[in-house]
């Protein structure tokens, strides 16, 4: 028997998951080049190829896997609640899945399993909702060193987007002062790459 608060915060945190899966997607559409031989042209056409980023494309299997497995999970053990939805599109799947799921969160409170999928549910739409509506906190300013990856971050992060590749070039071309760490990486300076992210 799932205990009541975390069936309440289950019911919420899936109607949060239905919310966030549209913004999900719009994560995956490829945006502008920045940078580079593309500068300035839009994409060519919207789907799933390069820049997309890669960990929100596993974020949205990951989750919409998550979902389809427990829809069959409650769909076994109470045949009369019907069908999952096994089709749609895009965050189309996800919502649906995750208003099927709240719909019948009376099945998952009795089941033997319904604490663990309630905690399963509950911590990926946290997941989502991070990642698709980061809370607004204190202003966090960047570290005065990082890596190519981490300074891609910051730069898209404080609005002048650069690519971790174009970063490396500027690097090796000797425009961007950097050092060796002793674990090996390279860490370079982060005014300077948020410099050079302006004037592109």
């Amino acid at each position: 028997m799932v205990e009541q608060y975390l069936l309440e915060s289950t019911a919420r945190e899936l109607v949060r998951l239905a919310m966030h899966a549209q913004g999900l997607d719009a994560l995956l559409v490829p945006r502008q080049a920045s940078s580079g031989e593309n500068a300035g042209k839009p994409p060519a056409r919207r789907g799933s190829k390069p820049p997309l980023s890669v960990s929100i494309v596993d974020l949205k299997m990951e989750t919409e896997q998550l979902l389809g497995r427990w829809c069959a999970q409650v769909a076994s053990e109470s045949p009369e609640s019907g069908l999952p939805p096994g089709r749609g599109s895009g965050g189309q799947l996800m919502a649906t899945r995750a208003d099927w799921l709240r719909e019948r969160l009376w099945v998952i409170e009795s089941a033997v399993w319904g604490t663990l999928c309630c905690e399963e549910l509950v911590a990926q739409a946290r997941m989502v909702e991070d990642v698709v509506a980061p809370a607004d906190g204190d202003v966090i300013d960047p570290p005065p060193f990082g890596t190519a990856r981490q300074l891609a971050r910051w730069c898209r992060l404080l609005g002048s987007p650069m690519s971790r590749s174009t970063i490396q070039r500027a690097v090796a071309d000797g425009r961007l002062p950097s050092v060796v760490a002793p674990n090996g990486q390279v860490l370079i300076e982060t005014e300077a790459v948020l410099e050079l992210a302006r004037l592109n």
